[in-house]
Parts: structure tokens; C-alpha cells; sequence
């Protein structure tokens, strides 16, 4: 058992780290400054407080969405069939 280690500048590194969690909707609105507005990822990340590279997954998890909705019902079985 380590219990709690700390180094030599307080940092205890036995701690859980705690993940910020954004709401859907909140995500949404960001992803939307970049796609409706042509914002280029750093601006809107930047003004919102996220993580550019999360606010890259975002567009991409939207940008996914987007492609899913665009298919067919077939090919959505087909696609899944193949991951």
C-alpha cells in the first residue's frame, strides 16, 4: 500500500483526478460557432474554456452524426455490421 505520496511540493498523487464534464447541449453550441460562423477550433475552444484538442473530438463526434443521418437505413446496419 503506498497510501497517500506526496512529493516534495504538496502534490498528492494518489489523488482521482476529477474530469470536467460539459452538457450535450452546451457541446452543441460550441461545435456550432465552427461550423455555421467559420470559426477556425482555437477561437471557440479558447472562449469556452475547453481543451482544443476535446473541442476537436467534439466536431468530429458531430461531424460523425451528420454522416450517420445522411445514410440510409441499410447502409447505417451495413456500417455497423462492419465496426
Amino acid at each position: 500500500m503506498r497510501g497517500n505520496i506526496v512529493n516534495h511540493i504538496g502534490v498528492n498523487y494518489d489523488a482521482k483526478r476529477s474530469y470536467k464534464h460539459y452538457p450535450k447541449k452546451f457541446k452543441e453550441d460550441a461545435v456550432v460557432l465552427v461550423f455555421e460562423q467559420d470559426y477556425s477550433v482555437p477561437k471557440p475552444a479558447e472562449a469556452s474554456g475547453v481543451a482544443i484538442k476535446m473541442f476537436y473530438r467534439w466536431k468530429e463526434n458531430v461531424e460523425n452524426q451528420k454522416a450517420d443521418i445522411t445514410l440510409l437505413e441499410d447502409e447505417q446496419i451495413e456500417l455497423k455490421s462492419l465496426r
